[in-house]
């Protein structure tokens, strides 16, 4: 049995964003620089990107969205003095 997330409580998200994202719309997207990007890519806790041929790299948004969701839920609740 899977547990669905009623929509009203699904993250809403700019449908026509791009679905492949560079490392510049990433950084952006997570307030970060480009190079922190590649930082947190080869320490393992993003998600890598795909590889287009090349030096050619990209993000799927929806990685990008689920790893953000992620990291929100993980966060410690905040302790009320």
């Amino acid at each position: 049995m899977s547990v669905e997330t009623p929509a009203s409580q699904a993250p809403k998200w700019n449908q026509d964003a791009p679905l492949l994202l560079d490392v510049q719309r990433v950084a952006q997207l997570l307030g970060v620089s480009p190079r922190h990007v590649w930082r947190v890519v080869d320490s393992g806790h993003f998600p890598a990107p795909i590889s287009m041929g090349g030096k050619l790299k990209r993000w799927s948004l929806q990685e990008v969205q689920d790893w953000i969701v992620d990291q929100a839920a993980r966060r410690p609740k905040a302790r009320l003095a």
